[in-house]
């Protein structure tokens, strides 16, 4: 499937399924923390799905997934444009979040979004369970078991857990160089790497992470550890 198409049924998700779905009163805002994003996590969310599913698979996309990953970065991004942070006024070609709705609604929204994603997951899980829970599906030694899908539940949400904590330090180094730095405006080549890796990372390893473990889990497949390198290895390039 062509990238495009994959950032076009994320849109359409969002719009369609996702917005509708929230408080009126903050609707706007969360909209707005959304528009214009590239969509690549949850592109990568999708595709390694894709790839990865067997050709008789009865699970459809997984969007709630995809979602999760989503928040989390626009999150990031409100917080990373607030006068305390990078002091940005523009992102994705508009105002960025607190210039448009003040500094205490990015807090709020920031926050919102990040506890959605763990509710994304939830959402995602439940979904499995309906699967599973189908008549239809009951002579189907392909289906998971209620241990499987908890299993799943657990893994996810520490790959979310996991990786928001190491960005959150990235941006801390990023703002407060380590005292070992004499000259608090200069950065070695290793300490500017080190910066990235971990502000930017973690969120493109989530997406891989995530739907690795996902798609393997839900196929009764093992989650391999050199398998898991890679995919590791694989994020860290981004």
């Amino acid at each position: 499937m062509e990238i495009k198409k994959y950032q076009q049924l994320v849109n359409a998700y969002i719009t369609n399924k996702y917005l509708p779905t929230k408080n009126a009163s903050i609707n706007e805002m969360i909209k707005w923390s959304l528009n214009g994003g590239k969509r690549l996590r949850s592109m990568i969310v999708l595709d390694i799905f894709n790839s990865l599913q067997k050709s008789d698979q009865i699970y459809d996309f997984p969007y709630e997934l995809a979602m999760a990953n989503e928040l989390i970065h626009s999150s990031c991004l409100i917080l990373d444009d607030m006068p305390c942070m990078d002091n940005d006024n523009y992102r994705r070609d508009q105002q960025s979040f607190h210039k448009q709705y003040n500094e205490a609604n990015a807090v709020i929204i920031s926050s919102y979004l990040i506890t959605d994603a763990y509710r994304c997951i939830e959402n995602q899980i439940t979904y499995l369970r309906s699967i599973n829970n189908n008549d239809n599906n009951d002579n189907n030694n392909n289906m998971l078991s209620n241990s499987d899908i908890t299993k799943i539940q657990l893994h996810l949400t520490s790959a979310l857990a996991r990786n928001t904590n190491e960005a959150s330090i990235g941006q801390f180094m990023d703002l407060f160089p380590l005292k070992s730095n004499t000259n608090f405006n200069t950065y070695t080549k290793d300490q500017i790497t080190d910066i990235i890796t971990k502000k930017t990372a973690p969120f493109f390893e989530m997406s891989f992470l995530t739907t690795y473990i996902y798609t393997m889990r839900i196929q009764k497949k093992p989650v391999l550890r050199e398998k898991l390198d890679k995919v590791i290895e694989l994020a860290s390039l981004f």
